[in-house]
């Protein structure tokens, strides 16, 4: 649990999920797979998995489903999501039960809660750290709702896993997924055609889900409260173990106003140039653009 002299790291939420965290290894156990690399051998790899936490990561509000994850919080170690992959699954489609036929997809974002993860050599979030919502895939002529949720993630300090960074994610469903990929399909074709006609470079890849670099375009696309207020985001209600899905009012929102780069970011532990390693003795964060956000 993070000590009480790092509370104006951490926002309220933060300490909302502290109850929520599973730990299922062994500082000792965990620290043995990291060096076999989790996946030296199919049985390593099958262990690691089934022993990760099964977590809840949303319900679905058209049908009541659940949507379970097992995804690993001790550490920063599995890669983030890819804005540019297909956004079905957070760390492992083998691993999960999406419940309905509902699902339209799923994002993730990771805040370091202004930290440096140092026990890190090199930790990059393709998705960014403030959440942001994909404004097409939530529209007004067809039902269709995100659900958010969070999650702590640890590091080990001495021989223990201390939680220090959030999970933030977010599960869109709707009554009609097929059109809303369709829809998404075509604004992504019309912004690569734009692009081509302009003459601009197009061999960065468009992003299939909004990253936190949309906020500087589109500042409603993180207002997370707008959202709400709208009837198109609910949250599971982090005071309850069951976490219950809530709908309003956007008083008990906790998300407001999360803080970040608002934009995906790499942080290395040696810098960039050879100088860093002196001028920044811990590593530093640099924010980062790896795809084009539509």
């Amino acid at each position: 649990m993070p000590s009480e002299s790092d509370e104006q790291k951490f926002p309220l939420s933060f300490y909302l999920t502290i109850p929520h965290l599973q730990i299922t290894f062994t500082s000792e156990e965990y620290q043995a797979l990291e060096q076999d690399d989790k996946t030296t051998t199919s049985d390593t790899e099958k262990e690691y998995w089934l022993r990760l936490p099964n977590y809840l990561i949303a319900r679905c509000p058209l049908c009541g489903a659940d949507y379970h994850e097992r995804l690993d919080t001790h550490s920063l170690d599995r890669p983030s999501q890819n804005p540019t992959a297909k956004p079905t699954y957070i760390n492992a489609s083998k691993y999960q039960s999406i419940g309905c036929s509902h699902f339209v997809a799923v994002t993730s974002f990771i805040n370091l809660n202004s930290l440096l993860p140092t026990e890190q050599k090199l930790f990059t979030c393709y998705m960014g750290d403030v959440p942001t919502l994909t404004p097409t895939l939530l529209p007004d002529d067809i039902p269709s709702i995100a659900v958010m949720h969070s999650l702590p993630v640890c590091r080990i300090e001495g021989n223990a896993f201390v939680p220090r960074y959030l999970l933030y994610m977010i599960t869109y469903y709707a009554s009609d997924p097929a059109t809303l990929w369709q829809r998404r399909r075509a604004e992504m074709q019309a912004i690569a055609d734009a692009r081509t006609a302009a003459g601009e470079d197009v061999a960065m890849h468009i992003t299939r889900v909004a990253t936190s670099y949309l906020c500087k375009r589109q500042p409603e696309s993180c207002d997370l409260a707008h959202w709400v207020a709208r009837g198109k985001l609910q949250w599971l209600d982090l005071h309850s173990r069951a976490l219950p899905l809530r709908q309003g009012p956007v008083e008990d929102f906790p998300y407001k106003n999360i803080q970040g780069f608002s934009q995906p970011y790499t942080y290395t532990r040696q810098g960039t140039w050879p100088w860093d390693k002196w001028r920044y003795k811990d590593g530093r964060i640099q924010p980062r653009i790896f795809a084009y956000d539509v």
